[in-house]
Order: C-alpha cells, then sequence, then structure tokens
C-alpha cells in the first residue's frame, strides 16, 4: 500500500493504476480517503490514471486519462479533452460562444452540418424553421423561402397578406428624385411645376405605385427624366385641378428603364 500524508502533492511525474492501493493521510495523520482524494491542492503532475477525485479545490497542470469520477473541480487555465459528455444543462457563466473559424479548433472554412434547425418550434419540417402554424418562416431544402407555411411553392412565397411602405416625398415644387431603395411605393404633392429625375436605387425587376397629388391651388405639370418610359414614348397627361390624385403604375425593365403604365387620373385625395 502507498500512504501519502501531506495536504498537497506537487512535482509528481506519474501516478498509475493504484485503484485502492493508494491512502492519503492529512498533516495531523488522519485517513482522508482510500481511492478517492480529498486533497486542497494538486499540481505539478503529468499523468494520473484510473483516478477518482472529491472534494478538489485546485488542480493544476493535470494530464488525467481513465478517470472515473472527478466531483467538485475547479479548473483555471484551458481544459482540452478528446470528448465531453453531458447535456451542459448546468454549465453557468458562459456569456457568448464565437463560432469564427479559429473556434473550437477548426482552422480554414469549417462549417456545420445540420438536417433540420428549429426554434421555437417541437419539430423542424424543413432545414430551416421559426415558429409553427400561421406564425411561421421556413427555408426549405432548395433555399426557399416562405411565410405562413411550411409548403413553399416558389422562391418567395407569403400565405396570406403582404404589404409595403409608402415613401412620402412631401411637398415638392422642383426636380425630385426618387430614392428606389426607400420603397417601392411613392407619394408626392405638386405645390409647383416639378420634373421627377432620374431615379437612384434601382433594382431591375422593382415595380409599384407613385401617388402624385395637386395641392390646394393645382395647375401644376410634372415632367420626367430619361430614364422613365412611356406608350409611344409620351408622358401622361395627369389632371391638375385643385387635390387632384393621380396614380401612376411602374415596372423597372432595367436600373435606366422604367416602363410606367396609363395614369389613374382624377381618383380623390389621400
Amino acid at each position: 500500500m502507498t500512504v501519502i500524508r501531506p495536504n498537497s502533492i506537487a512535482g509528481i511525474t506519474s501516478i498509475a493504476a493504484l485503484g485502492d492501493n493508494i491512502s492519503f493521510y492529512n498533516s495531523d495523520g488522519v485517513n482522508i480517503s482510500q481511492s478517492n482524494a480529498n486533497i486542497n491542492s494538486i499540481s505539478g503532475v503529468s499523468t494520473i490514471a484510473n483516478l477518482r477525485v472529491t472534494g478538489v479545490s485546485t488542480i493544476s497542470n493535470l494530464n488525467a486519462t481513465g478517470v472515473s469520477t472527478i466531483a467538485n473541480l475547479r479548473v483555471t487555465g484551458v481544459v482540452t479533452a478528446s470528448s465531453y459528455y453531458g447535456d451542459g444543462s448546468n454549465l453557468t457563466g458562459i456569456s457568448s460562444v464565437s463560432f469564427a473559424t479559429t473556434s473550437f479548433g477548426l482552422s480554414g472554412n469549417p462549417s456545420v452540418l445540420v438536417s433540420g434547425i428549429g426554434i421555437n418550434t417541437t419539430s423542424a419540417s424543413q432545414q430551416f424553421q421559426v415558429g409553427s402554424g400561421t406564425s411561421i418562416v421556413v427555408i426549405d431544402s432548395s433555399g426557399d423561402f416562405g411565410i405562413g407555411t411550411v409548403s413553399v411553392p416558389s422562391r418567395f412565397y407569403v400565405q396570406g397578406n403582404a404589404a409595403g411602405n409608402i415613401v412620402s416625398i412631401g411637398n415638392t415644387n422642383a426636380t425630385t428624385t426618387l430614392d428606389f431603395t426607400r420603397g417601392n411605393n411613392f407619394t408626392l404633392t405638386l405645390t409647383g411645376n416639378i420634373t421627377i429625375a432620374n431615379p437612384t436605387g434601382v433594382t431591375t425587376g422593382q415595380s409599384g405605385v407613385i401617388l402624385i397629388q395637386e395641392d390646394g391651388t393645382g395647375g401644376y405639370t410634372c415632367a420626367w427624366g430619361t430614364s422613365w418610359d412611356f406608350a409611344s414614348s409620351t408622358a401622361p397627361t395627369l389632371t391638375t385641378t385643385a387635390n387632384a390624385l393621380n396614380a401612376l403604375p411602374y415596372f423597372a425593365r432595367s436600373t435606366t428603364s422604367i416602363v410606367v403604365g396609363s395614369v389613374i387620373a382624377g381618383i380623390g385625395t389621400l
């Protein structure tokens, strides 16, 4: 039997396969345990095999293999292992997890392969799913995006109503440039003759409606930049009576060709 009496074990190169043949005693000669070390400090130990440790306050520079049980272990520094077990439900004090290319020992361009990810749902019927029922957002295996349904028949599909904002330009009496990155629909009130210049931020395929209203005086005209294309290359005639409202639907055929449909004139006021 190996008898170890001090409170601290330091500078030991190897303790291997000792099993029940090791006993620990404190400085008063009282047996601490047999094959269960309950000591204050283990430091500088290179290898300990088949060790069962309980109630240890500090262990530094420990390389343990074949360990049966370690309870109440506090480690200062980096902990590495070939694998970890348990669901992590008792872990505390973790503020964040980084998935950078160097995290978890990964290098290059690592990826995480998951068959399905579900958030706020008991199961994920698609590659990515948030919620369930009518309050659901999914991405299927083809990368199609759906809202309100798990069945996505097109690249983007919404089951239920959908709407876009109306960008208010306000009163204008000079050259006006619409910024298409702000939205698809625009409204402006004429307080003088204006020119609607070539828009900025156009995305090919973008479409919407431009609402043009006369102020309480009326009688103002609207000219157009070269990117606006009309039937027979002729801009429509707007109703210019006081407070008249005109609606012009459009479709962006390209970033420099905005096709404008027939004006819906005299539809009242906003």
